[in-house]
């Protein structure tokens, strides 16, 4: 007898609108989700290694903390880090008249990132390491670059604002202390002045008494001659 032949059983079609058809749909919406979420997180970290890295290498290794007027001029100094490639780029696009730009995409991506920089610098503020804070200080001058280590690090926001409120409180404070003096000294003629007027007081009082005495005797003496008349 010949054998049988077995037949492969066909794949069975799923509808589009169906619920297996729905359900496969978003595991591979999740799966790409994950895949951009982890891409932006790596990308942001090797930002962040990069920056932190720079500053690691430009710090004063001698101090034990940063006053806010320091990180803030760390971080101007930080934003024009590129100045000498751009000087660079501008010297050999004036070389020869060129017409077409040699790397046009390198200062592109340069201006992009200064654009961005700069904005967060001016108004909510650029993320840097917070070495106001001696131990977190410490502890970013014992890091080699490890990303994995990188939120062991304390961050905080510098704006360009903060600079100059901390010169314009450090002249209230002077000026506070020269208000006290004024006023010490103020006070000192007011004392003066006060005790003027009282010795100018108690000398009137005086006066005032003795023309009383002598207005006194005069009336007594004329009694008493009025009695010698009478008498």
């Amino acid at each position: 007898m010949p054998k049988s032949t077995k037949h492969a059983k066909a794949k069975k079609v799923v509808h589009p609108n169906s619920r297996k058809a729905h359900k496969a749909g978003a595991k591979v919406v999740h799966k790409e989700k994950v895949k951009k979420v982890h891409y932006e997180t790596t990308l942001k970290q090797s930002v962040l290694q990069e920056k932190l890295l720079w500053m690691k290498d430009h710090i004063d290794e001698a101090k034990t903390s940063y006053s806010k007027k320091d990180l803030c001029e760390l971080a101007e100094k930080y934003l024009k880090r590129f100045d000498e490639e751009l000087e660079q780029i501008n010297i050999i696009h004036g070389v020869g008249l060129r017409r077409s730009k040699q790397h046009a995409a390198r200062e592109s991506a340069i201006h992009l990132t200064l654009k961005k920089e700069v904005g967060e610098y001016e108004t909510c503020g650029l993320e840097v390491p917070d070495l106001c804070d001696g131990r977190n200080l410490k502890l970013f001058k014992a890091w080699e670059g490890e990303i994995r280590y990188l939120q062991n690090i304390k961050l905080r926001r510098v704006k360009r604002n903060m600079n100059h409120q901390d010169t314009q409180a450090d002249g209230d404070k002077d000026g506070e202390w020269q208000d006290e003096d004024g006023d010490d000294e103020i006070i000192v003629e007011l004392e003066e002045e006060d005790s003027d007027l009282q010795d100018e007081e108690d000398k009137e009082e005086l006066d005032g008494r003795q023309d009383e005495g002598e207005h006194d005797d005069t009336g007594e003496e004329d009694e008493d001659v009025t009695k010698i008349e009478n008498t």
